[in-house]
């Protein structure tokens, strides 16, 4: 893939984004998107399943093995196609963050690249942005709880029933036993809870108001 280039010729030409705050976007990026002009329409079609593994859609996808599939079937060279991907990511991240319509990605869209691409890169990256979305922002807000606490990920649940024990016989009381899987930093971890059954429904009211 050659290096197409866009309207502008300096950094300082371009101005500040809506998904940047207002900021410069970063060097290169303008001339990084326009190499995706240069994918075959197929290609361009099965872009943005290789885009959401670069933005953790696809968990068990790995990105390396991605884009190495990607290209071979295409017949490209991951270095060649690597900061396009690089500045798309970056694009659809920020737009996220700063929690921007698509009618304002449009508008940095054309600030980078100018009005002649722009309905190309409405089917090539702006129909992916409204997909991606919502799981984008979901994860800013799982980061913004790890960033300072624990944070549930997953649960487990199965009910047992105490029969007998060395505090008592005859007991005969069903036991919830819930698991929470958890996130600490880096760290995946877990912990088992035994509820009896006033607990389980104290726990029922509580995340009902809380769903409220």
């Amino acid at each position: 893939m050659s290096k197409s280039k866009s309207k502008h010729t300096k950094q300082e030409e371009v101005a500040g984004l809506r998904c940047l705050r207002g900021a410069p976007p970063p060097r290169n990026m303008a001339d990084d998107l326009m190499t995706l002009l240069e994918l075959s329409k197929k290609a361009r079609a099965e872009f943005g399943d290789l885009l959401g593994s670069f933005l953790g859609m696809a968990p068990h996808d790995d990105p390396q093995h991605a884009i190495g599939d990607y290209c071979h079937k295409y017949d490209l060279e991951p270095s060649d196609l690597a900061p396009a991907i690089k500045a798309a990511v970056h694009l659809l991240r920020e737009s996220a963050r700063a929690n921007i319509a698509r009618k304002e990605l449009a508008a940095d869209v054309q600030t980078l690249i100018g009005d002649e691409h722009a309905d190309e890169f409405e089917k090539l990256l702006l129909a992916w942005f409204e997909k991606f979305q919502p799981e984008l922002r979901t994860e800013l807000v799982r980061q913004s709880v790890l960033d300072h606490g624990k944070l549930v990920v997953d649960t487990h649940w199965r009910m047992e029933r105490i029969t007998s024990s060395d505090r008592g016989e005859w007991l005969n009381t069903k036991v919830a036993v819930l698991t929470f899987n958890y996130r600490e930093g880096d760290d995946d971890r877990r912990v088992t809870l035994h509820l009896l059954p006033e607990q389980i429904m104290m726990l029922r009211d509580a995340a009902s108001e809380m769903l409220e």
